[in-house]
């Protein structure tokens, strides 16, 4: 996908070799501003199975549409991003705030993978604080079959650099 007065360097040769695990857990450490969200969003579309019919619309000319791994297209995503939790108020505060940042990724998750889920309930599913209600969201998923994968965003508000992890197992 091009977009005028946009420069793109196209980092999807990175998803080959990082692929050629089985399953792998990585740590980008990098400074700020490094394009590690970019390229954390970027595996997460390129592994979501429930993004595999707009594969070639987003990635028709980068490299990894040409030379596409059996892992595409392949993983229900869950993605969270705690960039918005800040951890230097108090405890219960940082809770609410961890439970909120769960519930929405859990939501969009079961929304998004609905049909693979076998189209569950989800106001049943999302009782309970952040924890209780991501236990339940893996433990159904992986009693399903499904293979998944968890993505994670978290710049730091107590002034850690910013990190992203990415984790996947079949």
């Amino acid at each position: 996908m091009t977009t005028p007065n946009i420069i793109v360097a196209d980092k999807t040769p990175y998803i080959e070799k990082l692929d050629q695990k089985l399953g792998y857990q990585y740590m980008f450490l990098r400074p700020r501003r490094w394009g590690k969200s970019t390229f954390l969003q970027t595996l997460a579309v390129y592994y979501n199975k429930a993004k595999k019919d707009s594969f070639n619309d987003i990635f028709g000319q980068l490299y990894i549409s040409k030379h596409p791994t059996p892992a595409r297209s392949s993983l229900l995503i869950l993605l969270f991003d705690f960039s918005s939790i800040s951890c230097l108020g108090d405890r219960p505060r940082t809770q609410v705030n961890f439970d909120r940042v769960i519930d929405t990724s859990l939501r969009r998750f079961l929304l998004e993978n609905a049909k693979f889920l076998g189209d569950p309930d989800i106001e049943k599913l999302m009782e309970g604080n952040g924890s209780q209600c991501l236990e339940w969201v893996l433990v159904s998923s992986s009693a399903l079959g499904e293979p998944s994968a968890s993505l994670t965003s978290y710049s730091g508000p107590c002034r850690w650099e910013g990190r992203e992890t990415f984790r996947w197992s079949r």
